[in-house]
């Protein structure tokens, strides 16, 4: 028995020195010869768009170790000029640079054995990968539709690699279409994938994506201009984990390039400019097999937490001259061309503000919804699931200008081709005066007193008319009327016509002195230049005044 173990350790020297040679040999004699192998195979294969070029190339086939440094896979632009010509060019194009790439643990035994490739980890260090699409006029040259597993058959078994790592990935896409050309860029990104295994088995397999258990990508400090607008997206770090389904931004911004006056000024669409901003965007229960398969965004549940929401107007630039019929916002999901699907989204201490500047009073007016809190639910435009349910709802609740507690509820018929949606809620006791920060600046009055007990609405609308009815109960209103800047730049009160609204046009309290009590019986019908927002406020600021008993006629328009 011990002659045998002898004779083992004899055998298993013996194999160690035999494959240490022939490291030894290979890194030695035959490097330019697979130098020269690779670069054929990469010109036959490309019809000689790409080459292959790198500095060195280390093979020890004792540990089962490749490492590739300095190594450039790039398109050579004269034969992509000449395949245009042809109309045989792709309209993809790859550029990758890397420092170094490491294979490690190569199972030789399998591979020879049972033609099965099986790799411990692969790590690059410092890869910069560019991609280029540049549609063209003629048909896209046929690409294989068969899938990574199928073509890998009658080479492969199996292709398994344990571990990839990817320290500083740096991104760069463009898209040149029309004559310009539209990038994206991340730069310093980490890239890891667990378990990447290439058979038609785990094709199949709908807890893998792309043949991976689960991807890790990390992005820091990202921007992106979106093309044709002022406004562009950063955030401070985003976190995808695929194997947990989930992606989470940090510091996510939304906001324009150029300055408020500049925004106004170049405005034909009358459009608010909007800036939007949360610590928190994280996206739970992601269905990565159908985006991968079908392109479909799927996710069940969101935290959108701490954060703000605002939207400005100026009357001084801006005209409501633009038809805004068709502009819910139920009606531009619809009309994505992505299929998407939120199943929850959960809000939380959200600030939500409006601001308009008047043009006609000179002042900026401005009301605030404070730590806003609540859900969104089925927010999609997946028709199949839309059959299911119809309705986008909104239950929110915040307060207003600060101090009322205000509850909103919010439903969307997103298969309603007229824009059929209903909105109700309450809001709770307050002071009137807190919303002068509005009335005063674009409707030149304000509350002087008055006490909000409760206001509960029920209301439809369409994109052209809203009904239902306003319930509004308060007591010691009273109004202050003021002059037009143009004859007092200090817009002094008019005391008399103050003093004759609220003695013969204001009801003080609702109940009236009469015990009379006011309902505001809505039918408004929409000006259609009028925003999806400012058409609810219209129909409920019809109730608000129809309940303290103010003839329409005598309430000053607003712009």
């Amino acid at each position: 028995m011990k002659q045998f173990w002898k004779w083992v350790g004899i055998a298993v020297a013996g194999m160690i020195v035999v494959l240490g040679v022939g490291s030894w040999y290979l890194s030695a004699n035959y490097k330019p010869l697979i130098k020269e192998k690779l670069a054929a195979r990469i010109a036959s294969s490309t019809d000689s768009l790409y080459r292959l070029h790198y500095d060195d190339l280390t093979i020890n086939l004792l540990s089962g170790t490749v490492v590739i440094k300095n190594a450039e896979l790039v398109s050579d632009s004269l034969r992509y000029q000449a395949m245009v010509k042809a109309k045989t060019a792709p309209e993809q194009r790859v550029n990758i640079q890397l420092h170094e790439l490491t294979i490690e643990n190569i199972n030789l035994w399998r591979l020879i054995v049972h033609n099965d490739l099986r790799i411990r980890r692969l790590a690059v260090d410092t890869l910069a990968l560019g991609l280029l699409n540049e549609p063209h006029s003629f048909a896209p040259v046929d690409t294989p539709s068969a899938s990574l597993a199928r073509r890998l058959q009658g080479t492969l078994k199996a292709l398994s690699i344990a571990k990839i790592e990817v320290n500083q990935l740096h991104v760069h896409l463009s898209k040149i279409e029309n004559g310009r050309t539209q990038t994206v860029r991340a730069k310093n990104s980490c890239f890891q994938a667990r378990d990447f295994l290439v058979t038609e088995q785990a094709e199949r397999d709908t807890n893998r994506f792309f043949y991976t258990r689960g991807i890790e990508l990390t992005i820091p400090n990202f921007s992106y201009q979106i093309p044709e607008s002022v406004y562009q997206i950063n955030f401070e770090k985003l976190h995808v984990d695929t194997e947990s389904k989930q992606a989470l931004f940090s510091k996510i911004k939304l906001h324009s390039r150029i300055s408020e006056e500049a925004y106004f000024r170049q405005d034909t669409e009358n459009k608010a400019l909007i800036s939007l901003a949360w610590d928190t965007l994280h996206l739970k229960h992601i269905d990565f097999h159908a985006l991968s398969k079908e392109g479909r965004l799927h996710v069940a549940h969101v935290d959108l937490k701490h954060g703000h929401a605002s939207f400005k107007k100026d009357k001084r630039y801006q005209k409501d001259n633009v038809s805004k019929i068709g502009q819910a916002p139920h009606q531009h999901i619809m009309k994505l061309k992505p299929r998407i699907r939120f199943d929850r989204i959960f809000v939380s201490d959200v600030a939500v503000i409006y601001r308009q500047m008047s043009k006609k009073h000179q002042a900026e007016g401005a009301i605030s919804f404070q730590d806003a809190t609540g859900t969104i639910t089925n927010l999609t435009n997946d028709t199949a699931q839309l059959k299911k349910d119809r309705y986008m709802r909104a239950d929110l609740r915040a307060a207003i200008m600060g101090t009322g507690p205000l509850h909103a509820r919010f439903g969307f018929d997103m298969l309603s081709t007229a824009g059929h949606h209903t909105y109700s809620g309450s809001l709770g006791k307050m002071q009137a005066p807190a919303f002068n920060s509005i009335l005063r600046p674009l409707l030149n009055f304000e509350i002087a007193s008055g006490n909000i007990r409760s206001i509960r609405f029920d209301m439809q609308g369409t994109d052209y008319k809203n009904w239902g009815e306003l319930r509004f109960d308060y007591d010691h209103l009273k109004i202050s009327v003021f002059r037009a800047p143009a004859k007092r730049s200090n817009r002094s009160k008019k005391g008399i016509l103050s003093f004759l609204v609220n003695q013969m046009l204001v009801h003080d309290s609702n109940p009236d002195a009469n015990e009379h009590y006011h309902i505001g019986r809505v039918q408004h019908t929409r000006v259609p230049e009028y925003s999806h927002f400012k058409t609810i406020w219209k129909s409920l600021f019809e109730g608000i005044v129809a309940c303290a008993g103010i003839n329409p006629k005598y309430v000053p328009e607003g712009e």
